[in-house]
């Protein structure tokens, strides 16, 4: 898309839903969303300042869980599931997979593709998602992988969508804080797994909604943006050279971060936490996709700068501070296994962002 076209369309969406009553409202952040992500040709594209910090500060965290990166946190703890067993019929149990707000399904078929690869081939996967023309890439990409037998997908809407189905894992790739009931839908988590050993694998947004700066994280990106050259200030949300550090409310059109904060707390609520690693807090505003292609991970001036960044983060993470803004969690509906923690101040509670 023409770095200047989202901003003019979410201006233009904006105008209109501020004077529209609240069901319309509901119906132009459900059409906004759909038009954002048709135009969009890769909602995971980030800038290499990005990660420059995720390769430096977060791999090696997440590398003594297993695994390197969130994506790969997904096919690591399918792995580390316990292999089928035979039914007394002599038939091998079908790991049944369910995916949450899959999109174009780069995810779910890379995970089908890793399964595979470890000998782990039956299993079949269910991707769900709001959009109709995501829904017929995803159809298309797993054909053209040759993994449409293993790898289905449909359109629903995750605020009303209901099953009967049983699945053994759910999973949710940074889904849930475009979800504005997030009751119903972590209900019917809850309800379609199975009751034994289904397990909830989620990596996703868990701060302010909309996705905006808690009071404490505002002052601290301030401070390090009124460091910068205007050249560095462009924000793509707002395509202008802003002044000050903008605290955008994504949430103002389509669903982005809608119920963002609420996360979180709603799934200590409903779930079993068996692993949680929280992470992110100043940084990531600054190095995303709004402003982080001003950055270059070939000026050593940028690279020290994000450095700057992330020394600041883990000062403030020390005493939260500063509370974590995204998190990896392995949860099941019940379980009396003890919670793999980051650190020991690192607990879900902890890092919740409770209703006042």
């Amino acid at each position: 898309m023409h770095p200047k076209l989202k901003p003019a369309l979410k201006t233009l969406f904006r105008a209109f839903s501020q004077v529209l009553p609240d069901a319309a409202r509901l119906r132009l952040q459900t059409f906004a969303e759909r038009v954002i992500f048709r135009l969009t040709a890769d909602v995971h594209d980030l800038p290499p300042i990005f990660h420059y910090w995720s390769n430096t500060y977060l791999r090696p965290q997440f590398e003594a869980f297993g695994f390197a990166s969130p994506d790969a946190f997904f096919l690591a703890q399918l792995l580390a599931l316990p292999k089928p067993t035979l039914s007394p019929s002599g038939e091998t149990h079908t790991l049944r997979i369910l995916a949450l707000g899959s999109g174009r399904a780069e995810l779910e078929l890379s995970i089908a593709r890793g399964l595979i690869a470890a000998g782990r081939s039956d299993f079949t996967l269910l991707g769900i998602d709001l959009s109709e023309h995501t829904v017929r890439d995803a159809r298309a990409r797993a054909v053209a992988q040759n993994l449409s037998g293993h790898c289905s997908f449909v359109q629903g809407d995750l605020n009303s969508w209901e099953t009967t189905a049983p699945f053994d894992v759910v999973l949710a790739n940074h889904c849930l804080h475009h979800v504005v009931n997030l009751e119903g839908l972590f209900a019917q988590v809850k309800r379609c797994l199975t009751p034994s050993n289904g397990i909830f694998l989620v990596a996703d947004m868990i701060g302010r909604n909309g996705h905006q700066l808690w009071p404490e994280s505002l002052v601290e990106v301030r401070k390090f943006w009124r460091e910068l050259p205007p050249n560095k200030r462009l924000d793509r949300a707002t395509g202008k050279i802003e002044p000050e550090f903008v605290n955008y409310d994504c949430a103002q059109i389509g669903f982005e971060g809608i119920r963002a904060q609420d996360v979180l707390p709603l799934l200590l609520e409903r779930f079993a936490f068996e692993l949680f690693l929280p992470y992110a807090g100043i940084v990531v505003p600054l190095i995303e996709r709004r402003t982080g292609w001003n950055f270059s991970v070939d000026a050593p001036e940028d690279v020290a700068f994000v450095d700057r960044l992330a020394a600041r983060e883990q000062e403030l993470f020390a005493n939260l501070a500063v509370k974590p803004t995204q998190m990896l969690a392995v949860m099941r509906p019940a379980s009396d296994k003890t919670c793999l923690l980051l650190s020991p101040i690192f607990t879900p509670t902890a890092c919740a962002r409770w209703p006042d």
